[in-house]
């Protein structure tokens, strides 16, 4: 960690915040070798202090817009589209607040290296080709199986997440094309980029939340310096008038100081935001593509009446009860099937005989991971564009990961059923 060689911008960015009304107590940004830029502690920071606060009048927000340029668009337009659409064509005067702040913002060569959503691979006209696999809740789809559209079976964010990302910047931009015909899409799909990648939630005031996270957002200018961690040191409070920044524990001087973005899994983490964690307690993928292929249309439409279709996570360990339920519907009576849902019933189920069934859809991914892990190692073998090399080594190490987590479920698995005999 060093704040030697940290451009002046940054140091210019705090000050300009401070100067606007936001506190700032004991931490400072820094920059961490091989992992750019964070929040690091100038001294230490004791358990409950609050050591940031951000006033409403300083954070850019759809109530923060001018009302002239917000009342371009049609209603149900998402504050994302707006948001972005302002900062792409927005008046330079109004803009010209923020622009201390903007100075230190990623670069859309930035956002093009770490986000598959700007990857030429993952283009609307060029959807996973190139080599690129990427992991099944990203994309939608195990390649030995049939895509699973959005639907029943996909209802949380945690799955198809690439698809559902897509289809989000697709629809800002006809919304935001059909009152600005002449947007460039450059400009906008970088800004729609830093939108979505450095926002907080945002509920102006005497509003109610809306239905859609997407129409809860707003940028909070210097905090976007904290990094993510599933083990954060500072909790992050809304107050309708201001946003709070309080260690959570102890923090001691030059340690990094972290938030948490939301407890989201590692899919999850590279599209939206660009990136992933190499220890994350809240990592897991699902076996929906494996599972479905093995329901019949009843037990399909027994599992939907009950909303246990779809959503069958696993994580290291073990698998999800939704999974385990789904297991016992494949061979149990259907009256007996419906006990041990209504009641808690255990007559019918065969404990053994539910692990296999388990272990053999967790198997099935893993058989898949090999796979894809075996032709992106070719792939980077073969490869001689640098950039591109470096995006598939990004996935690679994420179906690396997959794969010691499907093994570590497996063992689960494995132990609860020898404890079980």
């Amino acid at each position: 960690m060093t704040t030697d060689d940290l451009p002046n911008e940054h140091l210019e960015c705090m000050q300009w915040a401070i100067s606007h009304g936001a506190e700032v107590r004991g931490v400072v940004p820094a920059r961490f070798p091989g992992r750019g830029l964070g929040m690091v502690a100038t001294r230490t920071i004791e358990e409950d202090e609050t050591i940031i606060t951000i006033p409403l009048s300083l954070m850019l927000t759809v109530d923060s817009i001018p009302s002239t340029f917000v009342k371009k668009f049609q209603p149900g337009t998402p504050a994302q589209a707006i948001l972005a659409a302002y900062l792409t064509r927005g008046d330079r005067r109004s803009l010209k607040k923020w622009d201390p702040w903007r100075k230190v913002w990623p670069s859309r060569q930035a956002f093009e290296d770490s986000m598959p959503l700007l990857w030429p691979e993952f283009s609307q006209s060029n959807s996973g080709a190139g080599g690129i696999i990427l992991p099944p809740s990203a994309s939608g789809t195990l390649e030995t199986a049939q895509a699973n559209p959005l639907g029943e079976g996909d209802k949380e964010i945690y799955q198809n997440i690439l698809s559902r990302q897509r289809m989000r910047l697709q629809r800002s931009w006809e919304d935001v094309v059909s009152v600005i015909p002449d947007m460039d899409w450059d400009s906008f799909s970088y800004n729609w980029c830093i939108v979505n990648t450095r926002s907080f939630y945002y509920v102006g005031p005497g509003k109610d939340d809306p239905e859609d996270w997407n129409d809860a957002l707003g940028l909070v200018p210097f905090v976007d310096y904290f990094n993510h961690s599933d083990e954060w040191t500072c909790d992050v409070a809304f107050r309708r008038t201001d946003y709070t920044f309080k260690a959570n524990r102890r923090i001691e001087k030059d340690e990094e100081v972290y938030i948490s973005y939301g407890a989201h899994t590692n899919d999850f983490l590279l599209i939206e935001y660009g990136f992933f964690l190499d220890h994350n307690a809240c990592d897991a993928v699902y076996l929906d593509d494996i599972i479905f292929q093995e329901l019949s249309p009843a037990d399909q439409a027994e599992l939907k009446q009950r909303g246990y279709y779809g959503n069958y996570e696993i994580t290291s360990t073990g698998p999800c009860p939704r999974v385990g339920a789904v297991a016992c519907i494949s061979y149990m009576d259907s009256e007996d099937w419906r006990n041990i849902m209504d009641r808690d019933s255990t007559e019918g189920v065969d404990p053994q005989k539910t692990a296999e069934i388990i272990s053999g859809w967790i198997n099935a991914y893993l058989k898949d991971c090999e796979a894809s892990i075996e032709s992106l190692e070719r792939n980077i073998a073969a490869g001689q564009d640098e950039c591109r090399n470096a995006r598939v080594t990004v996935i690679l190490n994420r179906w690396k990961q997959i794969k010691s987590l499907c093994q570590s479920a497996l063992d689960v698995v494995d132990r609860d059923n020898t404890d079980a005999e």
